[in-house]
C-alpha cells in the first residue's frame, strides 16, 4: 500500500509509520521537520504546514500516483478539516482522522462509553470541542472515512493531573509529594502506544467504515493506582496530596485546566466496535507498560516556574483547611 501520513513523528504516528513500513507500505511524512523518527530513507518526507492545502497536495503527489490512503494524526480544528476536504476531497479512497474519546459529553451518561454517546463537549474545553466539530465537517464532505478516536496515550511519558510527567516522576524520586486531583479515585483508562497504532494500521487495510472507533487501555485504574503503578516502577514509596478538584482551579486555574475539564470524571470506554472491526486489542497492562517506559525515558526540561506553581499548591492546601 501508499499510506501518507500527516505527522510521522509524533508519540503515536512513530509508531504506525514504524508499522506501516513493516508490512510493506511506501510510506510518505507530512510534517514540519522539527522531529527526527529514525526512518531514513526508508520513507519519503515532505516538509510543510499541516494548515496549507498546497503542503498537503505536495505530499498526496509526492510519488507522482496518489495514496491508497491518509492517515491525519494533526486534524484539530474544522479549519484543518476543511483543508483536508480540499486538498484530498475526491482523491483518497480512504481517510483515517486521529480524533479524541474527550469528544463525549463529560460527566458520562453512562458507562463504558461507547461511540453512541452524546458528544456535546464544554466549549471551554477547546481541544475537545474542535476535535469534535472538526469530526462533524469531515462527515459533512462524504469524505471515506474512518475515525480513531484513543485515550490517553503514553509510551515513556504518560499523563500527570498537575504540571508534566517529568515533573511528577522528579518529585516521586525525591521524595516530595504528589497531587491527586479529588480523592484519587476518579477512573482513567491510558492506552499504550503500540496498541493504539496497531489499530491506526489495521484500519487502513480496510475499506472506509464511514464510523468512528475508541481505541483505548482497556484496563481501568483508579487515578491513585495509577501513580502507584508509577512509584513501584522507580522503587519508591509514594507520597500524595490529595486535594478537590474546585481548590485546585482556584489556586492554579491554568495548571488545573485538565483536571477541571477531563480527569475529574470517570473515563471509562467501550471498544468491543474496534475489537470487532479492527482485531484491536489492548495488550499492554499500564504497570508493566509505565515501567518499561521508564526504563527507556529520556527526562524533558522541567520549567522552574513549573515547579514553583506545583510548590505553591501543595503549600497552599493544608494552610486552606
Amino acid at each position: 500500500m501508499r499510506t501518507l501520513v500527516l505527522g510521522g513523528t509524533g508519540l503515536i504516528s512513530t509508531a504506525i509509520t514504524r508499522r506501516l513500513l513493516d508490512r510493506g507500505d511506501r510510506v510518505t511524512l507530512l510534517n514540519r521537520g522539527t522531529g527526527a523518527p529514525p526512518f531514513g530513507d526508508a520513507v519519503t518526507t515532505v516538509h510543510g504546514d499541516r494548515a496549507d492545502v498546497d503542503a498537503l497536495g505536495a505530499a498526496w503527489d509526492a510519488h507522482g500516483d496518489g495514496h491508497d490512503a491518509v492517515v491525519d494524526m494533526l486534524c484539530y480544528t474544522p479549519a484543518d478539516a476543511r483543508a483536508a476536504i480540499e486538498a484530498f476531497g475526491g482523491r483518497t479512497p480512504h481517510y483515517v482522522m486521529c480524533s479524541t474519546v474527550d469528544v463525549y459529553t463529560k460527566p458520562a451518561h453512562y458507562l463504558p462509553v461507547d461511540e453512541r454517546h452524546e458528544r456535546a463537549p464544554d466549549p471551554a474545553f477547546a481541544y475537545a470541542h474542535d476535535k469534535a466539530r472538526s469530526e462533524e465537517v469531515l462527515r459533512a464532505a462524504g469524505l471515506p472515512l474512518t475515525i480513531l478516536r484513543p485515550a490517553a496515550t503514553y509510551a515513556d511519558h504518560a499523563v500527570a493531573s498537575i504540571g508534566s510527567f517529568d515533573l511528577a516522576v522528579e518529585r516521586l524520586m525525591a521524595g516530595q509529594p504528589v497531587i491527586l486531583h479529588g480523592d484519587g479515585t476518579s477512573r482513567w483508562a491510558a492506552g499504550h502506544r503500540d496498541d493504539v497504532a496497531r489499530a491506526f494500521v489495521a484500519a487502513t487495510a480496510r475499506p472506509a467504515a464511514g464510523r468512528a472507533y475508541n481505541v483505548t487501555g482497556a484496563e481501568v485504574l483508579t487515578f491513585e493506582e495509577y501513580w502507584r503503578a508509577v512509584a513501584d516502577a522507580l522503587g519508591v514509596e509514594p507520597h500524595f496530596v490529595k486535594i478537590p478538584v474546585a481548590v485546585l482551579g482556584e489556586l492554579a486555574p491554568q495548571a488545573a485546566f485538565w483536571c477541571v475539564h477531563n480527569f475529574q470524571y470517570d473515563n471509562v470506554f467501550d471498544c468491543t466496535a474496534a475489537a470487532r472491526d479492527l482485531g484491536f486489542a489492548s495488550t499492554v497492562p499500564w504497570a508493566r507498560g509505565i515501567a518499561e517506559g521508564l526504563r527507556h525515558r529520556t527526562p524533558g526540561p522541567v520549567d522552574a516556574s513549573e515547579r514553583a506553581t506545583y510548590d505553591r499548591i501543595v503549600a497552599a492546601w493544608p494552610a486552606g483547611r
